[in-house]
């Protein structure tokens, strides 16, 4: 029986290399990255439309409102039905919050639905905004890494993401596909702790 498995050096050199420059391509596909933000884009998230999701009876009010007096700490959320973005909340409810209270910084979450987000209410220590216009999944600058930034699909993409806001500046952003309970959170507590 023949074997399909190349033996030449040469081969299995050149084979390797092909796999290897395939998974880095599927991997710089998936990754993203926030090149920088300035002023126009903290004026952008601050006149976004945020509505209750406790009670719709509230008029919706500009999210600038959030950090006008003390700093805040913003978790964008898209799916608040997702067990990822609960467990994600749940996560940083009870491993960073506490350092937040003790920095006087406000812990919030805005959503881009509302269905079932009951869930998320139970598992977040802080209040929920619906993102009318859904602003703060949509970063300002963006590069998705080996694909056409100037393609429709991507242009559209949506984001979930962490906000840290003070005094009219974002200290610290990060902008991932989804949210979740895995989510390593030491570059949000060092940040906080450097805060005074």
């Amino acid at each position: 029986m023949t074997s399909i498995i190349p033996t030449s050096p040469w081969v299995r050199f050149v084979a390797g290399s092909l796999a290897s420059a395939g998974f880095a391509t599927y991997i710089w596909k998936r990754r993203v990255q926030v090149l920088d933000y300035d002023d126009s884009w903290i004026h952008f998230l601050a006149e976004a439309p945020l509505r209750s999701t406790k009670d719709s009876n509230k008029k919706p009010f500009k999210a600038g409102a959030l950090w006008d007096e003390k700093p805040v700490l913003i978790l964008a959320l898209r799916k608040p039905w997702c067990p990822n973005r609960h467990d994600a909340a749940a996560k940083v409810s009870a491993l960073v919050k506490p350092e937040l209270d003790k920095r006087g910084i406000a812990l919030y979450a805005v959503t881009g639905d509302t269905w079932l987000v009951s869930g998320l209410h139970r598992n977040m220590k802080g209040d929920v905004f619906l993102d009318m216009e859904q602003r703060f999944f949509r970063p300002r600058q963006r590069t998705i890494y080996g694909k056409n930034n100037d393609s429709e699909e991507e242009n559209d993409k949506l984001f979930d993401g962490i906000f840290l806001v003070r005094s009219g500046n974002i200290i610290h952003n990060q902008q991932v596909e989804e949210l979740r309970g895995d989510m390593n959170i030491n570059d949000i507590i060092r940040v906080i702790s450097k805060l005074k």
